[in-house]
């Protein structure tokens, strides 16, 4: 949902996936691993974020690609 522009909060117990930190990094996602009421509520307070395109085509890119390689292995 985070590149979708909604206010995304991660609470992934193991370590950061590849995605997650360039979330994190260009502000698209906060990561608290025990997030409180109050960081709930202040998430909602800011709204959502600004919608990226560039970030938007480049996750349909990668859903085209898997989407290819399964239709493609269904196939065999």
């Amino acid at each position: 949902l985070a590149y979708l522009g909604v206010s995304t909060i991660s609470v992934y117990q193991d370590d950061l996936l590849e995605v997650d930190k360039y979330l994190i990094n260009n502000n698209y996602m906060v990561f608290l691993s025990s997030p409180t009421v109050e960081d709930i509520e202040s998430m909602m307070e800011r709204g959502t974020v600004s919608f990226n395109n560039e970030l938007f085509q480049l996750g349909k890119a990668a859903f085209e690609m898997i989407n290819n390689k399964v239709k493609d292995y269904a196939k065999c």
